[in-house]
């Protein structure tokens, strides 16, 4: 059995807040590892080595196209990351200043 804050406190200890733990964000990826619905089915060994040789050639550029779109998308969520790193940097600079005032305060 796990213990919660309040199991820990000491004895006569008034308890002054409750903590609220973060939102977990679930990240699901999906790999494809299949050839796509559109790619045509067709048995590969009845067909001219030229006409393999192309439909070959489109499922790369199909798959190449795929991944530059993906790799589009984690640039895009690179930018969104180091927007909120930079915000957060922000805002730890202003708590910093205001710890430092409350410091000065307090000195004094």
């Amino acid at each position: 059995m796990s213990e919660t804050a309040a199991d820990t406190q000491p004895e006569g200890a008034v308890r002054s807040a409750d903590i609220i733990p973060f939102p977990v964000k679930v990240l699901s990826i999906t790999v494809q590892l299949v050839p796509p619905a559109t790619a045509p089915s067709y048995d590969a060994a009845s067909l001219e080595p030229s006409e393999r040789l192309k439909r070959a050639l489109e499922t790369l550029n199909a798959a190449l196209a795929e991944q530059k779109r993906a790799v589009s998308d984690w640039r895009g969520t690179l930018v969104d990351l180091g927007d909120s790193v930079s915000g957060l940097g922000s805002s730890l600079q202003r708590l910093n200043d205001r710890l430092e005032d409350v410091k000065q305060q307090t000195k004094g």
